[in-house]
């Protein structure tokens, strides 16, 4: 550790690098969250993606927008000639804020912040939700300094010395859940049972689609269901809102919804892909689900997490090419009907869920930056501490004016 980290007195600047989908925000600002009460100083860096500036636009921590490009096929050449320009925005923007460590919490957008700490020799760390870890976070796992991840089957495939399996962080508002009132949030009644579909930030097209044809089905099974549909940013909002108005079902359909813990809380079952932030979020709320993979997922990453639960008897499983609308309208029946086995998958649910993640991820953050090591797999994370003389911050940071950086 540089001299300078050595002689750190007062609390630690860290930048969070979790744009570019919800899998990614969501679960860095849990650790934002914990690093904040601790009164260490968090900015998010983000994408310019309408999902990133929806999702964060109520938190009040210091954000950084970044222009960004994933590494999907018919992209990758656009990615390489864009790369210079993100890199030298966040070079520029870091020699102005000066964070003392960044942590990425995947994908590609990771990279130019993690580059820009190595240059600056600045502690990196990352964090791994997935079963398989992505391509962005295997080359993270080279240079950083500590990782973490949600799945032990994703340790075995990094740098096992230097990583600790903590699960996903999960916001603490997934812990509080009186379902009367997410219903009467949602204007739904708690009485009648609610079915939650999401495709996520990514792969709602497919469900959507599916959905519209199910719909007639669903209302002749259990016409009493209502239903949320996050149908993500597609076209698809007033044809589904067409379709569940002539199918008589009373549906609150919307592209995103940021207080996705109301949407859990309410739900008494749901169908949705298999990313690892929602899987933690479903265990989280112990709400049982029917996990349909996002097929065109890297390296499969969706089928695996979905095949981890399934095999678990913690959820159902169905591929996408499988996915018609009397099996859906099976599953759904199943999960509402069965009580002995939606009580099973309740139970099974609560392996998969990781209450202490953030405060385990910040806490062994903090202490490298203190004493420059880690605290080893098995440290408890009751309590996280700051550096000397500083007290828990009983409200958010007040909030610095967001940076749009642009070539």
């Amino acid at each position: 550790m540089s001299e300078g980290l050595q002689k750190k007195s007062s609390s630690w600047k860290l930048a969070i690098a979790c744009g570019g989908t919800g899998g990614h925000l969501f679960p860095g600002l849990a650790i934002a969250d914990c690093l904040h009460e601790a009164n260490h100083q968090p900015t998010l860096i983000l994408s310019e993606k309408p999902i990133d500036r929806l999702a964060s636009e109520d938190s009040s921590y210091p954000k950084v927008f970044l222009k960004s490009l994933g590494w999907q096929s018919g992209q990758r050449l656009r990615f390489l000639a864009f790369f210079p320009l993100r890199f030298l925005d966040c070079l520029k923007w870091m020699f102005k804020y000066r964070p003392d460590a960044v942590l990425a919490m995947g994908g590609f957008t990771s990279l130019a912040p993690t580059l820009a700490a190595l240059l600056l020799r600045r502690p990196i760390f990352y964090h791994e939700s997935n079963t398989i870890p992505g391509k962005a976070v295997r080359w993270l796992a080279k240079v950083a300094s500590l990782g973490f991840v949600g799945f032990e089957s994703a340790k075995a495939l990094l740098s096992p010395a230097r990583v600790v399996l903590t699960g996903t962080p999960v916001r603490r508002e997934f812990r509080s859940l009186e379902r009367s009132f997410c219903c009467s949030e949602l204007g739904l009644d708690p009485e009648k049972p609610i079915l939650l579909i999401t495709g996520g930030s990514q792969g709602a097209l497919g469900l959507n689609r599916k959905m519209m044809q199910a719909l007639p089905w669903l209302h002749q099974s259990l016409p009493q269901c209502q239903v949320i549909h996050l149908c993500g940013m597609q076209e698809d909002l007033s044809s589904l809102r067409n379709a569940y108005s002539q199918a008589a079902i009373k549906a609150l359909v919307l592209p995103f919804m940021e207080r996705m813990e109301l949407a859990l809380g309410a739900a008494t079952m749901a169908i949705a892909r298999s990313g690892a932030s929602f899987i933690s979020e479903m265990a989280a709320a112990g709400c049982p689900s029917l996990l349909i993979p996002y097929p065109h997922s890297a390296d499969e990453h969706q089928r695996v997490n979905a095949r981890t639960l399934a095999d678990a008897n913690a959820a159902l499983f169905m591929d996408e090419k499988e996915m018609t609308p009397q099996r859906l309208i099976a599953a759904i029946e199943r999960l509402s009907a069965d009580i002995p086995f939606r009580e099973k998958i309740q139970e099974n649910l609560q392996t998969f869920d990781a209450p202490d993640a953030a405060a385990r991820i910040s806490e062994q953050m903090v202490h490298y930056l203190n004493c420059g090591g880690f605290l080893g797999q098995n440290a408890s994370a009751s309590t996280l501490s700051a550096p000397s003389g500083a007290k828990p911050a009983s409200s958010m940071l007040n909030p610095e004016r967001s940076m749009t950086m642009m070539p």
